[in-house]
Order: structure tokens, then C-alpha cells, then sequence
């Protein structure tokens, strides 16, 4: 389970961040807190996805 942003909520399953763009070193900007079970078995599992979003413009227009 996850701790959510606003105190008095219940857990949650997910959450997401960002990171700063244009910068050379990685800056993430929020932290996320887990509350993992006391003892894991072969059911349980993090899963991280990172995606990558091109940011510069194309000067052509793409061909059909």
C-alpha cells in the first residue's frame, strides 16, 4: 500500500511523479512512501514504469 498525499486518507494502490525536464542530472520532485507487508512472498511485487516523452519539435510533417 502506498501513504497518499492528504493526511486521513486510506491507502492507496498507486502514485505517480515527475521529474524536471531540460535538466542533466535527474530531479524528482515528489517522494513516495510504501508500506510494504511484514513478510513478502512470491505474490507480491513493485512495479516501476518510466516513460520517456520527446520534447523537441519536427520540422517535417509526417509523411502518410
Amino acid at each position: 500500500a502506498i501513504y497518499p498525499r492528504d493526511s486521513g486518507s486510506s491507502l492507496q494502490r498507486w502514485a505517480h511523479t515527475q521529474v524536471a525536464v531540460g535538466a542533466r542530472i535527474a530531479c524528482y520532485h515528489d517522494e513516495i512512501k510504501i508500506c510494504p507487508p511484514a513478510i513478502f512472498t512470491p505474490q507480491h511485487h513493485l512495479l516501476f514504469t518510466m516513460f520517456h516523452v520527446d520534447l523537441q519539435t519536427k520540422l517535417e510533417a509526417p509523411k502518410p
